[in-house]
């Protein structure tokens, strides 16, 4: 969902208030998509990544979405960090019931999301 948001945004221009990206594709998966494949340059509109401390989903690493959100700001695109720690994991860490999908922190994962939304509706 990330690499898809993050292309909506690019090509959208300034249409969204914002883009959330959570636990980001930045490694190719199978299908060959992730964040590395999307100008973020050329993103218009605040974005926020959210991502796990703990993340060990081969695709979604941590240093890949911070090197995502790096290349962002060095761009000046308005740019924000969360990380999230803490929580459970199962023996899939690329499923929902792990770090990656921010089993047992998911009221962190949405209170970062709920205050990066209020804050840039307010700018609004």
């Amino acid at each position: 969902g990330a690499v898809s948001a993050a292309n909506a945004a690019r090509r959208s221009g300034q249409k969204f208030a914002g883009v959330a990206l959570t636990a980001s594709i930045t490694v190719p998966n199978r299908k060959g998509a992730s964040l590395r494949s999307v100008m973020l340059e050329k993103i218009a509109t605040p974005t926020l990544f959210v991502h796990h401390a703990s993340d060990s989903c081969s695709v979604t690493p941590l240093h890949g979405a911070r090197a995502s959100f790096e290349r962002m700001q060095n761009a000046g695109v308005p740019v924000r960090w969360s990380t999230v720690t803490g929580g459970h994991s199962n023996i899939a860490p690329c499923k929902g019931k792990s770090h990656h999908g921010f089993w047992g922190v998911e009221g962190q994962a949405v209170g970062h999301l709920k205050t990066w939304i209020e804050k840039v509706i307010s700018t609004q």
